[in-house]
């Protein structure tokens, strides 16, 4: 998982995107369910709003 094109910059760091199934290997056709995290620093300061990109990517 990849999480990318922080809106603002700042925003990575106070906040961070984090996944239950890094290392899971699946076979062809198996799906999986996964829990994706989103924590936010009680520091965290000027930002009332922010987006990013998350992707998923399979290697073989």
């Amino acid at each position: 998982m990849n999480a990318s094109n922080w809106s603002p910059i700042s925003a990575n760091g106070p906040i961070t995107v984090t996944w239950n199934k890094e290392g899971t290997r699946l076979s062809p056709g198996q799906s999986t369910q996964a829990t994706i995290t989103l924590t936010v620093s009680s520091g965290i300061a000027d930002i009332t709003d922010f987006s990013v990109q998350i992707a998923i990517k399979g290697t073989q």
